[in-house]
């Protein structure tokens, strides 16, 4: 970067919508991809973009957080004049947190007030994107903009779940809606709109003058509620378009703040048209070693049943052993366990799950070291798996968090599960 810029990353949130994803770990301490973190993406776009300066705000069940970049990002801070910090919240007032997007930066101004970056990018630590920053740097600079909101179209319908951006031809914000409830209030009829990507790019002194004047008023102390809104027609505030390719089509971006989100961000990584490439080759990933044997699968007639591990449009992390079951359409994280005859479709296996002899997965998260049985069936029958687990809107079964420990429960959780992944 050929400007003085440090990255923040706020990575708070109590991620109720991932529940039980989120029972035991913060939103972006989940897992994703097999062997990654949500997190992971956002810290090595900064990696790969050249912005050398990262500091992470966390807020909720930040112990989680804390391990994995203990363990898979403090190389980071080995090189010249690079970093990645973890911040905890302040004590205010009595208490522990923040009490909004933009009071998580203010609350540690004075720390960016030492670093004196000419830009701070800020940033979420739950969304499934590349994107190479270098590129908001350009586009922010060229139009002399004081702030640069990063934009992808969402279908109309969905509008409700982003703030919502109105630009003109030359990438200027005319209007900034977070959340409208009602698509009718939204200043123009297509079929899709213009949603921030919560990715924000300031000038520091503008940053800093905005954020002391909201700190000042009774208000949520959110980015996209008051600062951004706020800002029109007193400062450039520009439109970042997050395109690719020649024929700049929308490039690839999710929020996974919902299960079902995140459910369908993995399934576009496998299949025979997947959608997204979690580590490129020119895109890398770092994440937290996994220090597991290489993958075990099973030849024919060695599970004493003659039957072959068959995988298919799957992604298997290091550690995982496949002794004769059928794997299509799966991610499977470090250490997953599946035995002879056992069947996994569509579903997502977080570490050290075992699936018994002859089970069967389908359309289902299973969290950290979740066992399941001999002949046991999920995602199958939603009413059966909802009365022991939870099932989404969108019919996929979460079996995660504390499962009661009952004689009619089929599925039973081992008790390290809370702190391995």
């Amino acid at each position: 970067m050929q400007c003085n810029i440090v990255a923040c990353l706020l990575a708070g949130g109590e991620g109720t919508r991932l529940f039980p994803l989120t029972v035991h770990r913060a939103k972006p301490a989940v897992r994703f991809g097999g062997s990654y973190r949500l997190i992971d993406l956002t810290l090595s776009n900064c990696v790969n973009s050249d912005v050398r300066k990262t500091l992470v705000v966390p807020q909720y069940k930040a112990g989680s957080l804390e391990d994995h970049l203990r363990q898979g990002w403090s190389c980071r801070n080995q090189e010249p004049d690079a970093y990645v910090l973890s911040i905890p919240p302040p004590l205010r007032e009595g208490h522990m947190g923040y009490r909004g997007t933009a009071d998580a930066v203010y609350q540690n101004l004075s720390l960016l007030e030492r670093i004196a970056p000419a830009q701070v990018l800020i940033l979420g630590g739950d969304h499934v994107y590349h994107m190479d920053y270098r590129h908001l740097l350009q586009f922010h600079q060229a139009r002399g903009a004081d702030v640069t909101v990063a934009t992808v179209p969402v279908p109309r319908h969905q509008a409700s779940q982003f703030g919502i951006v109105t630009a003109n031809p030359l990438g200027e914000v005319t209007s900034f809606l977070e959340k409208p409830r009602e698509v009718s209030a939204l200043p123009i009829q297509a079929s899709s709109v213009l949603a921030s990507m919560g990715i924000y790019l300031f000038r520091f002194a503008v940053l800093r003058e905005v954020l002391r004047e909201d700190a000042q008023r009774r208000s949520t102390h959110d980015f996209g509620h008051e600062i951004l809104p706020g800002m029109l027609g007193r400062y450039r505030v520009a439109a970042f378009p997050f395109v690719e390719g020649i024929d700049k089509a929308p490039a690839y971006w999710r929020d996974v703040g919902t299960i079902d989100a995140y459910w369908k961000a993995h399934m576009d990584l496998v299949g025979p048209r997947a959608r997204f490439q979690v580590s490129p080759p020119h895109w890398p990933l770092r994440t937290t070693p996994v220090h597991a044997p290489p993958i075990t699968v099973v030849a024919p007639g060695d599970c004493g049943t003659g039957q072959a591990a068959g995988v298919t449009h799957s992604i298997i992390a290091p550690g995982g052993r496949l002794l004769g079951g059928r794997v299509d359409r799966a991610i499977l994280s470090p250490g997953v366990w599946i035995e002879a005859e056992a069947e996994v479709q569509e579903s997502i296996l977080c570490d050290g799950v075992h699936i018994g002899r002859g089970s069967r997965v389908r359309r289902a998260i299973l969290d950290c070291g979740t066992v399941v049985p001999p002949g046991v069936r999920i995602g199958f029958d939603q009413a059966a798996d909802g009365a022991q687990c939870t099932v989404s809107d969108g019919g996929i079964t979460v079996v995660g968090g504390r499962v009661p420990e009952t004689r009619t429960v089929a599925l039973r959780h081992q008790s390290h599960a809370s702190t391995t992944g």
